[in-house]
């Protein structure tokens, strides 16, 4: 989606014009170039991240803006960068994504509607149909900007978090399933497994094997497979566990996630999941962690069910906002 430089100067031009109501003075956009800019565009993201989701700053600081976008500008007012727009766009696919960063002082209407036309315009030059932003839900001055330019909310996403219990929890079993951890070998029966559980889910994308090993290495111990009594290479249902004594969790404890949690379509509302999950937390419980959080797709009623029920409480909030460019007003 590389753009001339003619093509960019009208992209300026024309988002520049789309919020000329609200009188945007000194107001321009440039595009990222050079390693003062990317410190630049690092430090906005940053920032911006910081206001909205404090307690959620990862030790080592947030993930790289620059290194996930393919395209990315800066928002200057009087010639000082004060907001950043990124997209990051694959070859061949109908969805492009965006990123917004806006300094806390700077948040007025004017110019996050700026920022949400520059991206909308640029992708519309491209051959793109869906617009997606993702954003946190505290993050008001995006959710305003992207509502007042006809997004619509797609989806949401929570983390979750429960105390971790301080003794065993009772067990109860499933007729005709045990769990065993993940033997040595079983990769590609596993990668099945979990494909074949996730391809039902929304916005679902097969996993690839290079993925399943990267999260398989260094923690195949808290890896956990349902599996038929009568035949234990036969996978119904999959939990992984990941305690990390050395990082931490939001709230400052040892860092214990629980995540690919599944269970087979044909084993579905037996009680699988919730033994797969008791045997997670009493997992937890011998290794010494004392708070567990997990993600989950808002709009899946049964999974966020079972873990409200199981103790889980939503502690932070995504959400992710749609655009169809194809009939959006340029």
């Amino acid at each position: 989606m590389d753009s001339t430089p003619k093509d960019i100067e009208d992209i300026e031009r024309m988002s520049l014009f789309s919020a000329q109501d609200h009188n945007p003075d000194g107001v321009k956009m440039v595009r990222v170039s050079g390693e003062g800019d990317i410190a630049t565009l690092e430090h906005i993201w940053g920032t911006s991240q910081d206001a909205d989701e404090a307690a959620f700053r990862p030790r080592t600081g947030w993930w790289s803006l620059n290194a996930w976008a393919t395209n990315s500008w800066l928002l200057l007012k009087n010639g000082t960068a004060i907001g950043v727009a990124a997209i990051h766009n694959i070859p061949d696919e109908d969805d492009v994504e965006a990123r917004l960063a806006l300094l806390p002082e700077f948040r007025q209407n004017t110019l996050a509607l700026l920022l949400v036309d520059h991206v909308r315009l640029t992708v519309q030059t491209g051959s793109n149909i869906r617009l997606r932003i993702p954003t946190s839900s505290s993050a008001i001055w995006a959710k305003t900007a992207l509502q007042k330019r006809n997004f619509i909310l797609l989806r949401t996403g929570h983390m979750m978090s429960r105390a971790v219990p301080t003794s065993p929890l009772p067990l109860r079993k499933v007729e005709g399933i045990t769990v065993r951890t993940l033997r040595k070998g079983e990769e590609a029966t596993l990668l099945e497994t979990l494909n074949r559980a996730w391809e039902t889910t929304w916005n679902y994308h097969p996993i690839p094997m290079d993925a399943l090993l990267s999260d398989l290495e260094g923690n195949r111990q808290g890896f956990f497979v349902a599996v038929d009594q009568t035949d234990d290479t036969r996978m119904m249902g999959t939990i992984h566990v990941l305690f990390n004594r050395d990082a931490d969790n939001t709230d400052d404890q040892t860092s214990a996630w629980i995540s690919n949690l599944t269970v087979d379509p044909t084993q579905r509302g037996k009680g699988t999941g919730r033994m797969l999950m008791t045997i997670a937390l009493n997992y937890l419980h011998q290794q010494g962690a004392t708070t567990v959080t997990l993600g989950v797709d808002g709009g899946a009623v049964a999974p966020v069910s079972l873990y409200r029920s199981m103790g889980f409480e939503p502690i932070r909030t995504f959400e992710r906002w749609e655009l169809d460019i194809t009939t959006a007003q340029p």
